[in-house]
């Protein structure tokens, strides 16, 4: 069986377009190299503009408002277990999987936009051949220079957390992160790491912006929105595959979340 590619999308663009409220299975990332626009997300809003970039998690819906034209940019989308295994530094990582409080989705870069864009365009040409030897694995690396560029410029806008409990909590978001869709009881972990359920409520928040059970749920939405758009599983099939014991409350945390309920995703969309 084929591996999945690290880049599932990469496009560069001048068209001006509406983005209304949308989600994505996967990473994304969009340099802004002209022009401005508006990301709005579940409870913020924010402006990049010229040399900047935005990190967009898989678990974040958000709409994109067009405000200076010409709007030039690069927009990838990216597998989020590739780029785990590509960037496989916690530190690193955290751009795009966690959310503190005081994150900001948008990194200015103008120190070093241009070697940036030469990294951009190097992904994009290769991205856009089909027939280079090792071009997975050459584009693995020009990724790994782009987030260790960005890591160095803006380091402060990374999210950190205190070093005393980094390690744990990264572990167990890591446990959760391939577990999400299982019979998960979060008192046993707490055993298991040898801490307390309110410290680790207090400092998984402080790390990823969502309690454990929060970020578990949105995990398993996510992966029920990808079934749901991407096979013929039935919606029961679907809510037992992402973990919900009870077909009633995932259809009521799903449109909670998105707005809509299953079968409406899947008619409107497919």
């Amino acid at each position: 069986m084929k591996n999945e590619q690290l880049i599932k999308e990469f496009v560069y663009s001048r068209e001006e377009i509406v983005y209304t409220e949308h989600f994505h299975n996967d990473y994304q990332l969009i340099y802004v190299m002209s022009g401005a626009i508006r990301v709005v997300f579940d409870n913020k809003s924010l402006v990049a503009d010229a040399d900047s970039l935005v990190f967009i998690s898989n678990l974040e819906n958000h709409s994109i408002t067009v405000l200076e034209k010409p709007y030039e940019r690069y927009y990838m989308t990216m597998s989020v277990r590739q780029l785990e295994e590509t960037i496989m530094d916690s530190q690193l990582l955290s751009v795009f999987k966690n959310r503190p409080v005081s994150f900001c989705n948008v990194f200015k870069i103008t120190p070093i936009a241009e070697e940036v864009t030469y990294l951009f365009r190097l992904m994009h040409e290769e991205f856009r051949r089909t027939s280079n030897e090792y071009s997975e694995q050459y584009i693995q690396h020009l990724m790994s220079l782009l987030i260790l560029s960005i890591y160095r410029n803006n380091r402060s806008q990374f999210p950190i957390l205190r070093e005393s409990v980094k390690s744990q909590i990264y572990d167990i978001q890591k446990y959760l992160d391939h577990h999400f869709n299982e019979n998960i009881s979060l008192q046993d972990i707490c055993k298991e790491f040898y801490i307390s359920f309110s410290y680790l409520s207090r400092c998984f928040r402080e790390l990823t912006g969502y309690s454990p059970k929060q970020y578990i749920m949105r995990h398993r939405l996510s992966h029920a929105r990808s079934l749901i758009l991407t096979t013929d599983l039935s919606i029961s099939d679907i809510a037992y595959k992402s973990g919900f014991g009870d077909i009633n409350n995932f259809i009521r945390h799903f449109k909670a979340l998105y707005g809509l309920p299953p079968t409406h995703l899947r008619k409107n969309y497919l």
